[in-house]
C-alpha cells in the first residue's frame, strides 16, 4: 500500500510551485527545500509508527502470551466478513480520509503541514495493509526486549521509510 502512494508523492512535490521553480533559485536552495519536504514527510512517519509504538507498547506484555495470535484471527475473521458484505454491495466509507485530505489544502501550494499530513497518511496506508503481520512481528519484540528498545525500532522503521523518501525527493 506504501508503494501504491509514492507516485502520488511525487506529483505532490513535483506539482509544487515552489519546488519546481529550478531556474530561480540556486542548488543549495533546492536541495535545503528537497530535506524540508522529505523531512516533514519522515516526521509524519515518526509521529504514527511512534504513536503506534506506544499504544501497542502499553498493551504488548501482556498480548504476546497469548492473547495476540486470538487478536490476529479475529481481526482476519472480521475482515473476510467485511470484504463478502463489500462484495455483496456493502458500503464502507467515512469522511476522515476526505476531511484530512481538505487540511492539505491546494497541491499546487502545498505547505510543509501538508507535508507532514501527507507523511501520516502515508505511514498510515502503509500500516493498514501490514497490520497483522506488523503487530505479530514487531509486537511480539516487546516479549523479548524493554520497551525502550521495541520503541526505537518502530522509530527505526519509520526512519527506514523517510531515507526512501528523502532518497527520492533528493533525486527529483
Amino acid at each position: 500500500c506504501g508503494f501504491a502512494m509514492l507516485p502520488a508523492y511525487m506529483g505532490l512535490y513535483l506539482g509544487d510551485n515552489d519546488a519546481t521553480s529550478e531556474g530561480h533559485r540556486s542548488l543549495i536552495r533546492q536541495l535545503g527545500k528537497a530535506l524540508l519536504v522529505g523531512g516533514s514527510v519522515t516526521a509524519g512517519f515518526v509521529v504514527l509508527f511512534g504513536f503506534a509504538g506506544i499504544i501497542i507498547g502499553l498493551g504488548a506484555r501482556s498480548l504476546v502470551q497469548g492473547i495476540l495470535p486470538w487478536v490476529g484471527l479475529i481481526m482476519g475473521i472480521g475482515l473476510t466478513f467485511v470484504g463478502a458484505w463489500m462484495l455483496g454491495g456493502g458500503k464502507l466509507y467515512t469522511g476522515f480520509a476526505t476531511r484530512a485530505a481538505s487540511h492539505m489544502g491546494n497541491p499546487s501550494t502545498v505547505s510543509v503541514k501538508g507535508y507532514f499530513l501527507f507523511g501520516l497518511s502515508y505511514a498510515t496506508a502503509s500500516l493498514s495493509c501490514t497490520l497483522s503481520l506488523f503487530l505479530l512481528v514487531v509486537g511480539t519484540s516487546f516479549a523479548v526486549s524493554s520497551i525502550a528498545t521495541s520503541f526505537g525500532q518502530y522509530i527505526l522503521y519509520s526512519l527506514g521509510m523517510g531515507f526512501v523518501i528523502m532518497a527520492l525527493t533528493l533525486s527529483m
